[in-house]
């Protein structure tokens, strides 16, 4: 039965049609909703979800697909606009234990975002000093950084992370398109030479993926594509074809 389901993602992906399912996973388990197939990925289906447009990827073995009218109710689309938002007080600590170096300038690819907020602790006592005078009350304000529990990521072509522990290891965004196209670059250097040579693994996920492979450091072995699939018509040719071994690639000597 997960077979026959499987050939009916790819058929979906190669065709463009949208179809209903119901997923036991992800915010709200057990609903329906409509996706867009794009490809399949050892156990994992990349898809557009319709409520969002955003591009996600769902377990094989926890989805079923169904008919509109089968009794299960619709996603809750309202879900994105009702996330909770932590404030961070230092970013450089918040991201100090990730593999990859997170620049400034890249937080908010990450979704950690100066924001303006109203200080309401202070505000009663000036509120309150305002009202005794006769004075218009202006509420405090001050800035933070923040990051909400599902954020909103933004990478873009040519954002480049280096590791936190390997400098000879990087991670450079080459493409967006319905996937993020990632390459692991991978660098060599002889003894006593002063040209160093350079290895590509091509990857192409969605941006959680991407998140989460910067902050744990584990390669996402199963987005891992050959150059003839890579959107870039120059960087294609310097791309190493799987079985590479990651694990080796990954740590260079």
């Amino acid at each position: 039965m997960l077979n026959a389901s499987i050939e009916r993602f790819v058929e979906a992906a190669k065709d463009g049609e949208m179809l209903t399912v119901v997923y036991s996973g992800g915010h709200d388990p057990g609903s329906k909703r409509r996706i867009l197939p794009i490809r399949v990925a050892g156990h994992l289906l990349y898809a557009r979800d319709h409520s969002s447009l955003a591009v996600k990827t769902y377990r094989l073995d926890g989805l079923s697909i169904v008919g509109d009218d089968f009794s299960a109710p619709w996603i809750d689309e309202t879900f994105q606009g009702r996330q909770p938002v932590s404030i961070i007080d230092d970013p450089n600590v918040y991201f100090g234990s990730w593999e990859y170096v997170i620049h400034k300038a890249l937080w908010p690819a990450l979704g950690v975002t100066l924001r303006e907020y109203v200080d309401k602790v202070n505000g009663k006592v000036l509120r309150a000093e305002a009202k005794r005078h006769g004075h218009r009350y202006v509420a405090p304000k001050y800035l933070a950084y923040a990051l909400s529990k599902h954020p909103i990521l933004d990478f873009q072509e040519g954002d480049l992370f280096f590791s936190a522990r390997n400098p000879l290891l990087a991670l450079q965004v080459v493409a967006r398109r319905k996937l993020l196209e990632v390459h692991q670059i991978v660098i060599h250097e002889g003894a006593g030479e002063k040209v160093k040579s350079s290895l590509r693994l091509a990857f192409q996920l969605i941006d959680d993926e991407f998140s989460e492979w910067l902050q744990t450091g584990v390669v996402p072995a199963h987005a891992q594509i050959d150059a003839a699939k890579s959107y870039s018509e120059v960087l294609r040719f310097s791309i190493a074809s799987p079985p590479t071994s990651i694990e080796s690639a990954s740590c260079p000597l």
